[in-house]
């Protein structure tokens, strides 16, 4: 991935900062990161890029190009990765173990924490609502994790839509 992508001014100030944040500096900012990018400007490379440094960090050939090696994690971080071009809010999106996710929420317990994480937020995510901090909390735990949403406002056209109508609660 990394040898045919270009180390941009963006790309490695994206990559410093999340990771920066995932290792635990005292001198890492904001834990939430929007991208705001015109269309094609690049936003899911972003996020790739984001996921590939957070599981390979040095072990990527030439990462030192778009980040600095000491800034990369040095524990294992945990992922979960968010489309809403193909979230399903009506019908739910089938995961693993039976569970069928409504919300972003959902996929991100369910991914993060499998059955267990998902019943944490079960409430939540069939009544179509964000769970608390102090749940989020509990999902998250004391683990670095990365949360990556594509295409949110794409998943938020088809909640929209859905309003005024009768949602099943799974």
């Amino acid at each position: 991935f990394f040898s045919n992508t270009s180390p941009t001014v963006g790309m490695r100030e994206l990559l410093t900062n999340v990771c920066r944040r995932l290792s635990g500096r005292n001198d890492a900012i904001s834990a939430t990161f929007r991208l705001d990018t015109s269309f094609g400007g690049g936003k899911t490379h972003g996020l790739i890029a984001l996921l590939h440094a957070s599981q390979a960090g040095k072990k990527i050939p030439g990462i030192a190009e778009f980040v600095d090696p000491t800034y990369l994690p040095s524990e294992p971080v945990r992922i979960a990765a968010f489309d809403g071009e193909n979230a399903d809010p009506a019908n739910g999106r089938r995961m693993m173990d039976g569970i069928r996710a409504y919300t972003p929420w959902g996929e991100i317990a369910a991914q993060l924490a499998g059955k267990e994480g998902y019943e944490l937020v079960r409430r939540s995510d069939e009544g179509r609502v964000a769970p608390g901090a102090d749940t989020i909390a509990e999902l998250f735990g004391d683990q670095p994790v990365l949360v990556v949403l594509d295409e949110l406002g794409e998943y938020l056209r088809k909640v929209r839509h859905l309003e005024g109508r009768d949602q099943p609660t799974g």
